[in-house]
């Protein structure tokens, strides 16, 4: 019965930190669209401003 009650435990521990890798997974990967759209927008203005050819 204890045993039970460490694996399960332990289950849910460990979907727990899986649940937290993916959140964590998931902001660095918003992050970075974001700044990706930044740089894109910034680039896009610097092309705007040079002279061209």
């Amino acid at each position: 019965m204890l045993f039970n009650h460490v694996v399960i435990s332990i289950m849910l521990g460990r979907e727990d930190k899986e649940k937290k890798r993916c959140r964590r997974y998931y902001q660095y990967l918003t992050v970075l669209k974001f700044k990706i759209k930044v740089d894109y927008v910034s680039l896009a203005n610097n092309f705007g401003n040079e002279p061209v050819g």
